[in-house]
């Protein structure tokens, strides 16, 4: 059987110590974690690549975690 390809999750949080934790606990469940601190560089990373799960935190700086996830949504 082929390797199956490895999922990537975007964590979009501005507390590095939360992203580093999560993204180590994920990391050793196999799946690739993409960390970044504000939305603005969420919303560009997650329209710029594929992404398998999204990880929005509620108070993001810049574009919040709910406006976020509406504009994602209507893409």
């Amino acid at each position: 059987m082929g390797q199956e390809a490895q999922k990537r999750i975007l964590l979009a949080d501005d507390d590095p110590m939360f992203s580093k934790v999560l993204s180590r606990i994920l990391g050793r469940e196999g799946f690739e974690v993409i960390t970044v601190d504000s939305g603005e560089t969420a919303y560009n990373k997650a329209v710029r690549q594929q992404i398998d799960l999204i990880i929005l935190e509620a108070t993001l700086p810049g574009i919040d975690g709910y406006t976020l996830c509406r504009r994602l949504r209507q893409n």
